[in-house]
């Protein structure tokens, strides 16, 4: 990716925690100094001592030694302490953003992603980006200012040896620094695929492990995964030799720049321009100066992976078109009417539209139904009236207005969709069914089952609504999934519910329940029922038949099968009259 998007990625997590960042590099850089302080006013305290002076004489030094050894362990603390609450901040702000991405961009977001890379994504890049403050950030800008102060204290003894130091620190730092990045870009432009597919795989295995056995092929699976993991083992090798090599090239450089500071100390003290106790001193104090090069390394290796993991998070970035809240009536509970006009829709990177001008209007009160066969676009419909896709030309209208007018927490209290595959968090039948309404009390509880045609069941249960459902909702079956759902819908004080294939998975008798409970309990309600199965809508107001991303017909149950068409073929079909042609004898 490129470098400046990594930065103003980065900056835009720091930038809040700025002044933190700062305090926390010059505590870094005063730790480190506290380190050359230390050595060097060790070295001195030796070097003059040799020479047999007063006690007196060596007070200062002394205190230094103590003050320098002092001072470094309570700077480290604070130092560790202050560093490590701005990387707290970023991942905190860089953890909202994702998930902020994710809801934005939903079901596209899905679509494009496999469970277990959205996982990766969510734990290894952003667990990568949780250190990039005290390792990419920090270390390069700690090392600039202790060579600075180092080459500063240097030029005091005499000038060349600030210049020559400045020479050697500098030049090893840069050198380590970029063989570090160029080796690791290199060999970690497939790392975290290659860790994805790993995650992909793994996630994959394990909700599909009953199918797996079914079909008697876990050794298949088992080698596919061994192979998957033999090649990031492969590339973690490679990526930990490296770092090897450049700190024993680190140590080389340090110990040659302390050889270089010794013999030209020693030629300046030889022209009598440096103080004899001061040659060690220098010598010293520059090999300990490096300490502040230590994260090289390893620098390019983090800076690589940061770079590597911001990428991957920005192809999730989802551009939100901004939306101007409606200033009209209350929208709450205030639905007219609902609109699609001439809406053309398709998916990305699929040229075939789903739908292709289409027109349809629904009234307050109504009770409609939206058939055709399966993949026909009908919950597309949902997506869109929702704002998770946006149409590629035409508008949806709700009272009027486009749904983009709304803030879409108001849209959604408005609108109340269930699911084909709806998901139960762990916990409770209630806690389940609290999403839909958090001060939902127990009356509306009772209201919102007994609609569903559920409450008997969960009567029934040894903890009633407190029954524990687990995972995915795993002890239900997928009946009464969609039966719970249904009942979150009804719980919920939204005037328009969009019920997507609420007979799908019922026995006929639970179908049959549930058809005669939502003619019972939707009365103040607009019901749009989405479905192909055709048994229970002779009661609808009116009826949408889609064929070709259109309505290619629109009527009650009764009226479309006396004209004949594509809903009469449809239900003779259902019944089982597979002799009856479109356009022949109506159905009676």
């Amino acid at each position: 990716m490129k470098a400046r998007s990594f930065i103003i990625f980065t900056w835009e997590l720091f930038r809040p925690v700025f002044w933190k960042g700062t305090a926390a590099i010059l505590l870094g850089c005063l730790t480190i100094l506290s380190s050359v302080g230390l050595i060097g006013t060790s070295t001195y305290l030796l070097s003059y001592a040799a020479l047999q002076p007063s006690i007196s004489a060596l007070q200062v030094a002394i205190i230094g030694v103590r003050f320098f050894g002092i001072s470094r362990s309570a700077l480290r603390y604070v130092e560790r302490l202050a560093s490590h609450t701005v990387n707290l901040h970023m991942v905190g702000r860089l953890r909202a953003w994702f998930y902020q991405q994710v809801i934005n961009g939903y079901p596209r977001v899905l679509s494009q992603h496999q469970t277990g890379d959205l996982l990766d994504r969510a734990l290894a890049d952003i667990t990568v980006l949780e250190q990039v403050f005290v390792r990419v950030m920090a270390p390069p800008a700690i090392a600039i200012l202790v060579t600075a102060f180092t080459a500063l204290f240097l030029s005091s003894l005499h000038p060349v040896l600030a210049r020559v130091y400045l020479l050697a620190a500098g030049g090893s730092g840069l050198i380590v620094l970029g063989l570090s990045v160029i080796i690791h870009a290199w060999r970690l432009d497939r790392y975290a695929d290659a860790r994805s597919l790993l995650h992909a795989w793994l996630t994959s295995l394990v909700s599909g492990n009953a199918d797996i056995r079914i079909n008697g092929q876990p050794a298949v699976f088992r080698e596919r995964l061994r192979l998957v993991q033999a090649a990031y083992s492969r590339m973690q090798r490679q990526a930990f030799r490296t770092p090897a090599a450049l700190n024993a090239m680190l140590t080389v450089f340090s110990g040659l720049g302390m050889l270089t500071i010794l013999i030209i100390a020693i030629n300046i003290h030889a022209n009598q321009q440096l103080d004899g106790r001061l040659i060690a001193t220098a010598a010293l104090l520059v090999f300990t100066s490096f300490e502040a090069y230590l994260p090289f390394p390893l620098l390019g290796q983090h800076l690589a992976q940061a770079m590597q993991s911001v990428k991957r998070l920005l192809e999730m970035k989802v551009t939100v078109r901004t939306n101007h809240r409606y200033e009209g009536k209350a929208l709450k509970g205030s639905f007219e009417q609902l609109e699609f006009r001439q809406v053309t829709f398709h998916y990305p990177d699929v040229g075939e539209p789903v739908l292709q001008g289409l027109n349809l209007q629904v009234n307050r009160g109504e009770r409609v139904a939206i058939v055709g066969p399966s993949g026909i676009g009908k919950t597309t419909l949902i997506h869109l009236l929702l704002g998770f896709w946006q149409p590629v030309s035409g508008e949806v209208l709700i009272n009027g207005l486009n749904i983009s007018r709304y803030d879409p927490v108001d849209l959604r209290t408005l609108v109340r969709a269930t699911s084909q595959d709806p998901y139960f968090f762990p916990g409770s039948i209630r806690q389940n069914l609290l999403l839909a309404k958090r001060t939902a009390t127990e009356e509306e509880l009772i209201a919102g089952l007994r609609s569903a045609g559920c409450l008997d069941w969960v009567t029934r249960l040894p903890s009633g609504l407190d029954e524990e459902v687990g995972e995915r909702g795993s002890i239900l079956s997928q009946g009464q999934r969609k039966r719970l759902d249904i009942a979150r819908a009804f719980i919920s004080d939204a005037p328009l519910l969009i019920l997507d294939e609420p007979f799908a998975g019922l026995d006929l008798a639970a179908a049959s329940a549930l058809h005669r409970s939502l003619l019972s309990n939707s009365r103040e309600r607009t019901i749009v029922i989405i479905t192909h199965i055709l048994d229970y809508l002779d009661e609808m107001d009116s009826i949408h038949v889609m064929k070709d991303g259109v309505i290619a017909e629109n009527g009650t149950h009764q009226a479309l099968l006396c004209a004949g068409g594509i809903y009469a073929r449809m239900v003779a079909l259902s019944r089982g009259r597979l002799d009856v042609p479109a356009g022949s004898t109506p159905l009676h």
